[in-house]
């Protein structure tokens, strides 16, 4: 039986745009034509002055022209229907009308084959040609053996333009991937209404149209692969998504052959036995072919494909129940597919390094508010509409002072953006927040969100982190255009999709800021869709400087242009709102006859509340937190409130004295002089603290790191939330709803003014010095019981990292030298950081490898040096550490105990660190390496070349060198921390040569080595065969048994080395010779 349909006419593949072909619309819905449609796109046509005619055609002539053409699909629908179905063809016939959308992608894509001298459609008669599958039928076969049958109906029905553009099974498909079962079949037609036909269409007669012919098989093959075939546009498809097309089509043609036999038993004697036959065998050497290789680089189980396209069983007796059994069966490929990607999309968000709670819709920004819907009305209408807009700029900045509502926007932006599907990913700065206020977390955030938006661009995302694993942790624009931007273009994407970055203002450095701005400016050369990002930042220096430096490519709103009276009135809705939910939440738990009117508070002092708001929508929100306290009565929060209604007009930071005072003055109203300052004092040394933290920690934690009981601070605490989320379990962080409230209590105006004033500088002392003191006793050796010197921190379970390091000795550990630093302070000879340096010094690095930022390390040693500059010991001290971390930090961040071992092993003799700390060398290792006396000029040794490197230059700067090497790439480097920001492939040939040179041998006895002498690399040693309990793996780490224990520098990996018992010889490429004498029964 031959049941796959052939021709001999060979043509390349064309992808049809439309994704899917929806049902009719109701009859009747819109009436006929009054004129011929071909005379109405002639009339519309001509009277059009064409500037751009694509624009013009989608925007202005197809509206005008969907409605006819909507009333001509439906009858050519139903025309084919009827004829099919009186010729007893058994068929499905869909059908679609293109939409605008659509009709722009086709045209792009088309204006990429345009002739050279021609770089558009010049008129929109070149449009209609062009897209002549406006509308668009498509006929859909039971039987292939109907085909020619169908074939008749369509030429003798209407007119051909051509003839049928015919897409064969046998065309070149897949580039990884050779196909078992061949390519989608089927004919497409461009074709109109003949004059001597169908007089009820009489009207369309002139107008291209396209019916495309298929068999049912064919077509449900197509309903999957057709999406993954598409992508092919924007970027090669993977192998996976071949095998997985090619798989489906082969269960496809086994539900031709079933049909095939069905009709046959069904319509002829059921005994019959030779259909049977071909079934069975075609259906088993597909089984073969499913199972003849085994090598898959996928996580697709083949024999699991297999066993889904069994036979069916004989109990089916309808070609319904045929099709209901082998839909289930494509459905088992599908899950299994998605179990695929799911595992994919899995790996790829472990590797990407997020900042935790960042997006607008983490629990972290679960309980923020959004706008009223009544609220911003105007300005979300804006916003949506230069979403829309595919002639706007690609950046849309709105700026504002602080607490006029930005957040809250970009919150209902998001939030709308999300609903619609045009969310691609939010970035929710917040000084305080950890990660949150890192420019290095940004990206890799954004792109961890969109794998999850879309989950095809994870084998994208994956390739980029698989060829350079540190790409996360790149240079921004690198990060950018590897995670964000190329796989981007490798996919199909056509409409348009948006990036929320609120509070940029809040991120930490700015000249990252300015380089933000910089790097999304230039999204707008998206090739594929649309990309809209949406900013929002209060108007500082730094950005106003970096969207200076890319005028014209960003659409501006400042908060302030917004009129006062609908700013007044929005805060109005607000406060009306929020003042009736309060009074119905309290008239429900009130006794009965001391309810509040049910007119409070009335709209007079709402209105004063409004005005004494304007513009900052923080007033607001806090004057509702207060007022609602359900401890408090609300009209005597009220009324504290309207105390402060004239202290509101001087100026915008007056008006968050009347935000925050009436929050405030709360503890210590009513108090004597010695009770007030008790009060402060306690505010002061709780809150000041809470508001100066690098990122939020629990009351327990708090608890522990300021040396208060828990009880002590939630007392404290718990007549603050108006101004602070305080949770009800003490382990959750506490945080501050706005960052207006630290501005407020800061500010060092208002240091003789404002009872509740906290000195930056002091508390940032209280905080280092609490740091030290926390983990002075609480750091030791190996503080996660690892005891293999070598276990990686990768195969360390968080939980074990955390039970060992809670969370206040984490913060401690990150950014004691951060508030050492913001106190002004100095680091002094013998002090307390001198002490604890030589005392834990080991152990902290240690413990910022566990908890992954040894790489941060190198900038807070930095940092200490800047405050130690009269310190003469200790200044060299901490210039030794720095060296001693830029030798070893790429082995401690992966392995942390190898800083006990490979770290100070191969330290200088006379290294201040080695010699503090040679008490923690392993007693394991009886004789180290002969290493230098001291260091070297060699500050640092950058790893990445897999061959050797052969020139180097710096950047004019100083801040970057690159180097380039045998192994066929460039590399550049960040001077100052050692990380590879990017590498450049394509060379054909080496980057420079090598020469390789000479040879060593042992004598018989083992007791005579040659050392000295060699002018040239060393290639070979040799020892007389011993038992090898110590080895060398990957060149990179001496073992024992099957354990890695310590890690070889780059600098001292040889071409080759030999063991013998407890000493191991390494040969070198610079000529020497090392040798370390280990211990064989000690493994401490």
């Amino acid at each position: 039986m031959d049941f796959i349909w052939r021709t001999r006419k060979t043509l390349r593949s064309r992808r049809n745009t439309e994704a899917r072909w929806p049902a009719p619309r109701e009859a009747g819905r819109i009436d006929p034509p009054i004129q011929p449609l071909r005379e109405k796109i002639n009339r519309i046509t001509h009277e059009l002055e064409i500037q751009d005619s694509k624009y013009a055609f989608t925007s202005k002539i197809w509206p005008s022209l969907r409605d006819e053409y909507d009333i001509m699909r439906e009858g050519l629908e139903k025309l084919c229907k009827n004829a099919l179905g009186s010729k007893n063809i058994k068929s499905q016939v869909q059908s679609r009308t293109k939409t605008a959308d659509s009709i722009k992608a086709s045209l792009d894509r088309r204006e990429k084959v345009l002739p050279k001298h021609q770089k558009q459609f010049e008129n929109f008669s070149e449009i209609f040609n062009a897209i002549h599958d406006l509308v668009g039928v498509r006929i859909i076969l039971e039987y292939p053996d109907d085909i020619q049958k169908a074939i008749r109906f369509i030429e003798e029905t209407f007119q051909k333009e051509r003839d049928p553009v015919v897409f064969q099974f046998d065309r070149e498909v897949g580039q990884h991937w050779k196909t078992w079962f061949g390519a989608y079949q089927t004919l497409n037609y461009r074709l109109r209404l003949k004059n001597d036909k169908s007089e009820t269409l009489s009207q369309f007669r002139g107008v291209l149209f396209e019916i495309q012919l298929t068999t049912i098989a064919e077509h449900l093959y197509n309903k999957f692969a057709h999406p993954l075939l598409y992508k092919d546009s924007g970027g090669t498809l993977s192998r996976q998504d071949e095998m997985v097309i090619d798989m489906s089509h082969g269960i496809s043609l086994c539900y031709s052959l079933c049909l095939m036999y069905m009709k046959e038993k069904l319509g002829k004697d059921s005994d019959k036995i030779q259909d049977k036959d071909i079934l069975l065998a075609e259906t088993n050497s597909f089984h073969q072919n499913l199972t003849r290789e085994t090598s898959f680089d996928t996580f697709a189980n083949p024999e699991g494909l297999a066993t889904a396209i069994d036979i069916p069983p004989e109990a089916y007796k309808s070609a319904a129940d045929l099709r209901e059994w082998i839909d289930g069966k494509i459905n088992d490929i599908l899950t299994e597919v998605r179990s695929t990607s799911q595992t994919i999309r899995e790996a790829v968000l472990s590797k990407l390094p997020v900042a935790e709670g960042a997006a607008f819709d983490s629990h972290a920004e679960e309980h923020n508010a959004r706008c009223h819907p009544d609220t911003r009305t105007e300005l979300l209408s804006q916003i949506q509409n230069w979403a829309n807009d595919s002639q706007a700029e690609n950046i849309f900045w709105l700026n504002g002072m602080a607490g006029t509502g930005k957040s809250t926007i970009s919150r209902t932006v998001a939030k709308s953006f999300a609903d619609s599907g045009l969310l691609g990913a939010s970035f929710f700065f917040k000084r305080g927040e950890g990660d949150r206020g890192k420019a290095a977390r940004v990206f890799p955030t954004i792109a961890s969100q969109l794998v999850c938006t879309i989950p095809t661009l994870a084998p994208y995302v994956r390739k980029a982190i698989d060829t350079n694993p540190a790409v996360p942790t790149k240079v921004l624009r690198d990060q950018f255009e590897e995670l964000v931007r190329k796989p981007l273009n490798c996919i199909q994407y056509t409409t348009t999709l948006v990036i929320v970055i609120d509070a940029l203002d809040e991120c930490d450095g700015d000249n990252d800021v300015r380089n933000i701005i910089s790097i999304l400016a230039r999204a707008h050369t998206q090739p594929s869709g649309r990309l809209r990002v949406f900013i929002t930042s209060r108007p500082e220096l730094p950005i106003r400087l970096g969207f200076k430096d890319v005028r014209g490519r960003y659409q501006g709103l400042a908060l302030h242009q917004v009129p006062e009276p609908i700013v007044e009135q929005d805060i109005f809705t607000f406060l009306e709102y929020e003042l009736a939910r309060i009074r119905n939440e309290s008239n429900s738990q009130a006794l009965e006859g001391l309810e509040l009117p049910l007119d409070w508070p009335g709209n007079h002092v709402i209105r004063t509340l409004a005005q004494m708001a304007v513009p900052l929508f923080i007033f607001a929100a806090t004057v509702c937190r207060f007022i609602g306290d359900r401890c408090s009565d609300p009209a005597d929060q009220l009324e504290k409130v309207l105390q402060y209604q004239m202290k509101t007009h001087d100026s915008e930071l007056d008006k968050l004295n009347a935000t925050y005072l009436p929050v405030l003055n709360q503890l210590i109203i009513g108090r004597n002089n010695p009770q007030k300052n008790r009060l402060l004092a306690e505010f002061r040394n709780v809150v000041g603290p809470i508001v100066l933290l690098a990122e939020p920690l629990s009351v327990s934690s708090l608890a522990q790191l300021l040396n208060f009981s828990p009880k002590a601070i939630h007392s404290k605490l718990n007549s603050l939330h108006s101004v602070l989320d305080v949770p009800s379990q003490l382990d959750a962080p506490v945080r501050l709803f706005h960052l207006s409230f630290r501005d407020f209590l800061v500010d060092p105006t208002k240091s003789t003014t404002n009872d509740f004033w906290i000195d930056e500088t002091k508390y940032h002392k209280t905080l280092a010095d609490r740091c030290l003191q926390v983990i002075n006793p609480h750091l030791r050796r190996d503080i996660c019981n690892l005891q293999m010197p070598g276990k990686l921190r990768s195969e360390v379970d968080q939980r074990t990292i955390d039970t060992a390091l809670p969370p206040e000795i984490q913060y401690a550990c990150q950014y004691w030298i951060h508030h050492l630093k913001e106190s002004r302070g100095s680091v002094q000879d013998w002090g307390l950081v001198h002490s604890f340096l030589r005392s834990h010094l080991l152990h902290w690095l240690e413990a910022l490898s566990l908890i992954g930022r040894i790489s941060e390390s190198i900038g807070m040693v930095d940092d200490l040096l800047a405050l130690s500059v009269y310190a003469v010991e200790i200044s060299g001290f901490l210039r030794d550490i720095r060296r001693f971390i830029l030798s070893s930090r790429s082995i401690i961040d992966i392995a942390p105990l190898q800083v006990y071992a490979s770290a100070l092993v191969f330290s200088p003799t006379h290294s201040i660190t080695r010699d503090i700390f040679k008490h923690e060398i392993p007693k394991w290792i009886t004789s180290g390496p002969i290493v230098e006396e001291n260091w070297n000029a060699c500050r640092q040794t950058l790893e990445g070349h897999s061959h050797r490197v052969s020139s180097v230059a710096f950047s004019p700067d100083s801040n970057l060198v690159v180097s380039g090497s045998g192994d066929n790439t460039v590399k550049i480097w960040d001077v100052a921390t050692g990380h590879c920001t990017q590498t450049l492939e394509g060379h054909s040939h080496s980057v420079g040569s090598v020469a390789s040179v000479s040879s060593v041998a042992f004598s018989p006895d083992s007791n005579l080595v040659t050392l000295e002498g060699h002018s040239g690399s060393v290639r070979s040693v040799a020892k007389i065969p011993y038992r090898l309990e110590y080895g060398i793996v990957d060149n990179k780490w001496i073992t024992r048994g099957s354990e890695n224990w310590l890690w070889l520098p780059p600098g001292c990996r040889g071409t080759c080395s030999a063991v013998a018992a407890s000493t191991i010889a390494i040969g070198c490429l610079s000529g020497h010779v090392l040798i370390i004498t280990v211990a064989t029964d000690n493994y401490n």
